[in-house]
């Protein structure tokens, strides 16, 4: 759970690819992906996509590249940390020049299907990889909060596994993904519980969630009801990506020193946005995407917002346009 995972670029022209792994609240945050995890160097990649395509409970991810002369791969995660090409496996060998894509199921068969162009042309492509492992896809309609339940974040508990999915709107270059979270289970042929976090900071728990269904879940409509507000951190950033400003909100749970700070992927500080005592609740502050010593513009590419307080902490993706 406490792990995360984020794909990014050097520099301006993000003409390479790398994989960053966080442990948050562990020893080394956001760094580098060691090199026994089989993803090969490409220079023209342009973005990447998450998802469970074979419903084992491990995410796995599609590359997309930008230049028709390189290709797009599909990386399966093997083991946690783990991953091993299986391009040719889905048959997507020699797919060119996509540029992004989304994963959904299509067919509503509870495996996701990848949509993606290739050379200038969309392409939708049907998972038929076996199905032995179990599913669950959930749709969240929010009553207090928005309709859409944008910003909410879901966590479904299987004996001792837990997955954990957030809901947003945006979804990379000329691609939009449906409101459905997808969430491969395993073997795990039973749900206990299914706690959504709701973007209004209100928790709620359902039960008796079936499995390899898709499934509404309304807010307030758990026999429960809302059980209690937020106490974990919260962060977030928009618009995003940014150009000019940034407005970033926070939750504390707590009354707390409070730290903000700009991290490149590869770990080093760019800036401190807040370093200051703050009491519980919610909090916002804006972000010119400058550096706070030179006062120059930020360099266009991904970077990452870290919030941390004595509630623990909490990471956000940016991206920085030109």
């Amino acid at each position: 759970r406490k792990r995360d995972a984020a794909l990014g670029g050097n520099g301006a022209s993000l003409n390479s690819v790398q994989l960053h792994v966080s442990d948050l609240g562990g020893d080394s945050e956001h760094s580098p992906a060691d090199r026994g995890s089989r993803i090969a160097p490409e220079l023209f990649h342009s973005a990447g996509v998450w998802g469970d395509v074979n419903n084992d409970g491990l995410l796995d991810f599609f590359l997309a590249t930008r230049n028709a002369c390189s290709y797009s791969e599909l990386y399966e995660q093997l083991t946690p940390g783990s991953f091993s090409s299986a391009t040719a496996e889905y048959g997507l060998w020699r797919l060119a020049d996509s540029r992004d894509a989304i994963l959904l199921d299509f067919n509503l068969d509870g495996r996701l299907d990848l949509a993606t162009r290739h050379k200038g042309l969309f392409r939708l492509y049907v998972n038929e990889g076996p199905t032995n492992n179990n599913f669950s896809q959930i749709v969240l309609e929010g009553k207090a909060c928005n309709k859409r339940a944008i910003g909410a974040t879901v966590e479904l508990h299987c004996g001792d596994k837990s997955f954990l999915r957030s809901l947003s709107s945006g979804r990379g270059l000329l691609v939009q993904g449906p409101s459905v979270l997808h969430f491969g289970l395993g073997d795990a042929d039973e749900i206990d519980s299914v706690s959504v976090l709701w973007p209004n900071q209100n928790v709620e728990v359902f039960h008796s969630v079936p499995v390899n269904s898709l499934i509404s879940l309304t807010e307030g409509s758990s026999p429960r009801g809302v059980e209690r507000a937020a106490t974990t951190l919260r962060l977030h950033a928009f618009p995003n990506p940014l150009k000019e400003e940034s407005r970033l909100e926070f939750w504390l749970p707590d009354a707390s020193d409070v730290s903000i700070g700009v991290y490149t992927l590869r770990n080093k500080l760019v800036t401190r946005l807040l370093d200051d005592y703050r009491e519980a609740g919610w909090h916002s502050l804006r972000w010119r995407a400058v550096h706070d010593y030179t006062g120059a513009k930020l360099a266009p590419g991904i970077y990452l917002l870290v919030l941390r307080s004595a509630a623990g902490e909490a990471a956000v993706r940016v991206m920085v346009g030109e």
